[in-house]
C-alpha cells in the first residue's frame, strides 16, 4: 500500500481497532446541519464514473496549526476540531472559523501512540508505550484524570452511545478463561465494561487471534480477524460472519451502521495489485463494487449515509479529494491538496474536509463548501 496508518506499522505488536464512527465522524454530534449534507456543496447531476472538476480557490488546504497532531476529530462543540499535541500529549481544540486554539488539557501524555475517541467526544482511549509493550488508558478529558486499562487487551472500541467499551483480550499461553470449564485451554476474550475498564462481561470466548474490534450499531460489534473477514458478534454472544475472506482488508462504516464501505487488494488482467473500493448493505447483504481505486480508510462519511469524501491516488505523492456517491458509485474531484493525506474527516457542518499531511503530521482544512 502507498502509506501506512500509525496503526497498521504497530499490527505486528498489537492489534487497534477504530470505529468508522469515529473516525470518519459523520452523525456524531447532535448539532442540526444549516446547510444540508454534504451533496448540497456541489451542483448538478452526477454521471456514474464520470470525473467532473468542481475545484474552485476554496479547493486549496490551510494549514490549521503549526504542531504535529494525534489523531484529530471534530468536536461536540460545532465547529472545532480537537487533538493531541504529538510531542507533548496536551490536548488541543481549534475553532475553524477563527483559527484560534485553546489548551484544553495541559496534562503530559508521554509515548502516546494514539487515541480512540468516544462519540461525544468527553473520553478517549489512548494507546501508549510503555516498557517495551503496548497497553491502553482509560482519558477522562472532562476531570482530566487517566485510568490505566488491563494488559492484556489487545483492541477496543467504544459502544455507538459511548456509555461502554468492547475490548478484545489476548493472553499468551492457556489460561483458564471459561470459569464453567477450568480445562477450556481458551487464549482470548471479548469483554463488555465500562470505559474505565470497571464493571466488565465476558460475551465472547475465542482461539482467533490478531482481532479488531469496532461498534458500529448498538447491538452488533464488528470483530476483523487478521485484516481478511469481518464478523458481527451481539451482546448476547451471537456470531456470524458479515464479509468472507480478503487481502489487506479496510473498511469505513457509514454514520447509520447500515452501509460498509470496505477496499481489498486483488491482482488486474496485467498483473497489477490494486485496492478497489466496494460497498456492502448490512441488511439486504448485498455487496456492490464501485469500480474505484482507493483505500477505504481515506474516506470520510457524509452525514447522510449515502455520499462520501475520497483521498484517491494521484501520484506516489499526491491524493486528490472526490466526492464519491455510494448507490452508483459516480464521483467528482472536489479538491486537489496536492500532498499524501491521512486521518481524514468532515467538518459537523461539512464545509471543511480536514485531514493530518502524511509528510509534516500537521493538520489542514480545505473548504468545499459555504
Amino acid at each position: 500500500m502507498k502509506k501506512f496508518n500509525l496503526f497498521l506499522i504497530l499490527a505486528a505488536a498489537i492489534t487497534v481497532s477504530f470505529a468508522g464512527y469515529v473516525l470518519f465522524g459523520g452523525g456524531l454530534d447532535n448539532t442540526s446541519s444549516r446547510t444540508g449534507t454534504i451533496l448540497d456543496k456541489f451542483g448538478g447531476k452526477e454521471t456514474n464514473n464520470n470525473e467532473q472538476k468542481a475545484v474552485d480557490e476554496k479547493g486549496a488546504p490551510l494549514l490549521l496549526s503549526s504542531r504535529q497532531v494525534i489523531s484529530p476529530t471534530k468536536s461536540s462543540n460545532s465547529g472545532n476540531v480537537l487533538y493531541y499535541d504529538k510531542n507533548t500529549g496536551n490536548l488541543y481544540e481549534l475553532n475553524l472559523a477563527d483559527k484560534t486554539e485553546r489548551l484544553v488539557s495541559g496534562r503530559p501524555l508521554n509515548d502516546l501512540l494514539g487515541i480512540i475517541w468516544s462519540p461525544l467526544k468527553r473520553s478517549a482511549l489512548g494507546l501508549f508505550y510503555e516498557e517495551n509493550a503496548s497497553t491502553f488508558k482509560y482519558l477522562d478529558t472532562a476531570t482530566d484524570k487517566e485510568t490505566g486499562l488491563d494488559s492484556n487487551i489487545r483492541s477496543v472500541a467504544f459502544s455507538p452511545d459511548g456509555n461502554l467499551v468492547a475490548a478484545y483480550y489476548f493472553f499468551e499461553g492457556t489460561p483458564n478463561l471459561d470459569d464453567s470449564n477450568p480445562t477450556s485451554g481458551n487464549i482470548g476474550k471479548i469483554v463488555l465494561s465500562q470505559p474505565d475498564g470497571t464493571s466488565g462481561k465476558k460475551i465472547f470466548n475465542t482461539r482467533l487471534k490478531n482481532l479488531e474490534l469496532s461498534w458500529p450499531i448498538s447491538n452488533k460489534i464488528a470483530v476483523k480477524n487478521n485484516s481478511s473477514e469481518i464478523f458481527l458478534l451481539t451482546e448476547n454472544g451471537e456470531f456470524k460472519k458479515l464479509l468472507g475472506q480478503k487481502v489487506s482488508l479496510r473498511e469505513s462504516w457509514s454514520p447509520s451502521g447500515k452501509k460498509l464501505l470496505f477496499s481489498s487488494l486483488f491482482a488486474d488482467e496485467q498483473g497489477l495489485v490494486r485496492s478497489m473500493l466496494w460497498m456492502k448493505d448490512i441488511e439486504s447483504e448485498e455487496e456492490i463494487a464501485l469500480d474505484i481505486e482507493g483505500d477505504a480508510s481515506l474516506c470520510a462519511w457524509s452525514k447522510d449515509d449515502v455520499n462520501f469524501i475520497c483521498a484517491l491516488q494521484k501520484s506516489p505523492s499526491i491524493d486528490e479529494l472526490y466526492l464519491v456517491n455510494s448507490q452508483n458509485g459516480s464521483k467528482k474531484i472536489v479538491a486537489e491538496p496536492n500532498m499524501l493525506v491521512w486521518e481524514l474527516f468532515l467538518s459537523s457542518l461539512e464545509e471543511y474536509v480536514i485531514f493530518t499531511n502524511t509528510a509534516d503530521e500537521k493538520l489542514y482544512s480545505i473548504k468545499i463548501g459555504d
